[in-house]
C-alpha cells in the first residue's frame, strides 16, 4: 500500500525517514496488525488481516484532523512474481483491470495461483507492468493515464497497482477494505475476493474479540520494566498463540506447530510451549498436550505434520519422537495437574503417558538395563558430541551411549507417573511406578565420576569425558530432582560458572530450560534468574 496525503509519497521506509514521520504499529497480535502515522494532520492505519485462508485484508482508516479539506490517495498493489519455483509451464506473467467488476486479475501462465485485488471503492486509476521504477513514478507523480494490462515473458515480477482518491472535509473520517484472494483459476479467485469484501470485517471483529479473551487472562509485566520487555513479552505470547493451530488432517485436537516456517508437531518444543501458554490459557495448554499423546502415531510420538508426514527418520530404524529429557514433559504435565487439578483431563491422558514410558524402556534399553537414545535427533540435541557422531550424521545409530539424562528425566517420568496413578486411584500401577523409578535413580547415581555426571560408553564401560565442555545437559538429574545432595553440592561450582560464562548451549531453550531447572533446585537461584534476565535482555531488544 503506497499513500499520498497532499503531496507527501510514502511507499517505502526511506519517505518516512525523508519526511521526518514517525511509522509505528498500534496493534500488533497474531490476529491483526496495523502500520500508523500522521502527516498533514492526516491520521492513517493500515489494519492487515487474514479473514480467510486465501484473503489478505487491508482496512484503510483516515481521518483529517484538520480544519481544512486534505486530500489522500491509497494506491494498493500486487506484486507477483514466479521466482525459483520450477513449475511446468511457468513461462512467463499476465496482469489485467476488469473495469466491469473493477478486480485487478493476474496470473502465470500456465500454472499458479491466480490473484484477484479489489476494493470497497470503485478505484480512480490503474496500472500493470513489468518495471518497479515506472510503476513507482506512476505513484509518485499522480499520472491520471491508466494501464490496464500487462503481459512479459519470464520470472517476472509483474506489478499491479490501483488508484483511490479520497478528498476529506474537516473532521471527516472514512474506512475503505482492501483484499488480495488467491485461487487455482480465476473464476475461484474471484468468488473468494467477493466473498472476502462481504465478511472481512465480521471476521476482523471477531478476530479483535478473541485478542480481548486471550488477553484478559495473559499476564503482562507491570512497573518499572524496560519498555522493551513489556513489548517482547506481548510478541512472545503473540508468536505462542500463532503456533498453535487448529485441528489438521491427522491432528484431531489443537496442536504446536513449534515454528511458523515448517510447521511440526514434537514433543519438547510442544510442552515448552504449553508450559508457557498454561499461565495464560491453562484449558488451551492441556488440549494440546493431550492431542501431542492421542493423536499420535505410535506410543512414542514419532515428530511429524498434519498429513501424516515424518520429520525425524534415523539413519537406521523405524521414526524417531523426542526424549523425555527434551522439554521435560513429565515436569510439565505435573505442573499443569497441580495448577488445574483437572482429574478429568489426567484420566484421559494417562493411558497415553504410561504407553510413552513403557515404550521408552522396552524399545531404549540395552541388555543391561542402561537407558540410550536411538541417535542425536531422538535426544533433541542434534549432533551432539556427546553421542560420538560418525561423520557428522546426526542420524547415526548411537545406541552405545548410555545418555545419563534420558536415566534422569526417565526417573522423573516415572514418579510422576506414580503420583498421577495416586490420583486416579490406579493402585496397580503405583508399586510398578516405584519400582521402576528407583532402578533409574540408581542408574543416574551410578553415572557420577569424579564430581560430575556423565554419560558412559557402553563398548569399554567408561564414562565419556569431552575435552572441550562440560554439556549442560548433564545436569538433568538436578533438573529432575533425582540428584543426591551430595551431587548437588558438588555441582554448585559448574552452576556458578555457566552462569558467568554460559555457552551457547544456553541459547537453545530445552538446556536454558535444563540449567535454569538445575539451578533452582540447587539453591542457585540468583544464577537462575540472571541467566534467565540475560537472555530475556538479548532477545527482548532485538524483537523489538
Amino acid at each position: 500500500m503506497a499513500v499520498t496525503i497532499q503531496q507527501s509519497v510514502f511507499i517505502e521506509s526511506k519517505d518516512f525517514r525523508a519526511q521526518k514521520v514517525e511509522l509505528s504499529s498500534s496493534y500488533h497480535t497474531k490476529s491483526l496488525m496495523s502500520y500508523d502515522w500522521a502527516a498533514h494532520d492526516v491520521a492513517v492505519s493500515l489494519r492487515y488481516a487474514l479473514p480467510a485462508e486465501h484473503t489478505l485484508a487491508c482496512f484503510v482508516d483516515i481521518r483529517n484532523t484538520s480544519s481544512a479539506t486534505r486530500v489522500v490517495t491509497l494506491h494498493p498493489g500486487l506484486l507477483y512474481g514466479i521466482g525459483n519455483t520450477n513449475w511446468w509451464g511457468s513461462d512467463g506473467l499476465m496482469a489485467r483491470y476488469d473495469s466491469t467488476e473493477h478486480v485487478t486479475i493476474s496470473k502465470i501462465w500456465a500454472y499458479g495461483d491466480v490473484l484477484a485485488l479489489g476494493s470497497s471503492v470503485v478505484p480512480a486509476g490503474y496500472y500493470a507492468g513489468d518495471s518497479e521504477d515506472r510503476c513507482s513514478f506512476w505513484i509518485r507523480s499522480g499520472n491520471p493515464a491508466s494501464t490496464g494490462s500487462a503481459s512479459i515473458q519470464g520470472r517476472g515480477p509483474l506489478y499491479a497497482v490501483q488508484r483511490h482518491v479520497a478528498e476529506l472535509m474537516p473532521g471527516e473520517r472514512r474506512t475503505i477494505l482492501v483484499c488480495l484472494s488467491r485461487g487455482k483459476n480465476e473464476e475461484l479467485a474471484r468468488k473468494e475476493l467477493m466473498s472476502a469484501l462481504r465478511g472481512a470485517a465480521e471476521s476482523a471483529r471477531a478476530r479483535l474479540r478473541d485478542d480481548a479473551r486471550f488477553w484478559e487472562t495473559c499476564p503482562t509485566l507491570q512497573g518499572e520494566w524496560p519498555d522493551y520487555w513489556k513489548r517482547g513479552w506481548v510478541y512472545d505470547y503473540e508468536t505462542l498463540r500463532m503456533t498453535v493451530r487448529p485441528p489438521l488432517g491427522i491432528f484431531r485436537h489443537p496442536w504446536d506447530g513449534m515454528q511458523i516456517h515448517a510447521p511440526r508437531l514434537v514433543l519438547g518444543e510442544t510442552a515448552m510451549d504449553m508450559l508457557a501458554m498454561s499461565y495464560a490459557d491453562p484449558a488451551l495448554a492441556r488440549r494440546v498436550l493431550y492431542g501431542k499423546f492421542a493423536d499420535a502415531r505410535a506410543p512414542n510420538g514419532p515428530c511429524g505434520g498434519e498429513d501424516g508426514s515424518v520429520t525425524m527418520p534415523p539413519a537406521t530404524g523405524p521414526e524417531c519422537g523426542r526424549a523425555p529429557m527434551w522439554g521435560y514433559p513429565f515436569q510439565v504435565l505435573s505442573s499443569l495437574f497441580a495448577m488445574s487439578g483437572d482429574t478429568a483431563w489426567l484420566g484421559t491422558i494417562y493411558p497415553h503417558l504410561k504407553a510413552y514410558a513403557l515404550w521408552w524402556l522396552k524399545h531404549r534399553t540395552d541388555g543391561e538395563g542402561w537407558l540410550h537414545c536411538n541417535n542425536s535427533w531422538e535426544s533433541g540435541q542434534d549432533g551432539s558430541s556427546r553421542f560420538l557422531v560418525a561423520e557428522r550424521n546426526e542420524g547415526a545409530v548411537a545406541d552405545f551411549v548410555r545418555t545419563v539424562d534420558v536415566e534422569a528425566s526417565m526417573a522423573q517420568a516415572l514418579q510422576v507417573l506414580e503420583r498421577f496413578a495416586e490420583v486416579l486411584g490406579r493402585s496397580d500401577d503405583i508399586a510398578q511406578w516405584d519400582a521402576l523409578a528407583e532402578r533409574r535413580i540408581a542408574n543416574t547415581g551410578a553415572m557420577y565420576f569424579g564430581g560430575r555426571y556423565r554419560d558412559v560408553d557402553a563398548r569399554t564401560g567408561k564414562p565419556i569425558i569431552l575435552k572441550d565442555s562440560y554439556d549442560v545437559m548433564m545436569l538433568a538429574p538436578v533438573a529432575c530432582g533425582v540428584a543426591s545432595p551430595s551431587h548437588i553440592m558438588a555441582l554448585k561450582s559448574a552452576l556458578r560458572q555457566f552462569a558467568v560464562d554460559p555457552p551457547p548451549a544456553l541459547q537453545w531453550p530445552p538446556s536454558l530450560f535444563t540449567y535454569t531447572e538445575a539451578a533452582w533446585k540447587a539453591g542457585e537461584r540468583q544464577s537462575a534468574a540472571n541467566t534467565v534476565a540475560a537472555v530475556a535482555d538479548r532477545v527482548y531488544r532485538r524483537t523489538d
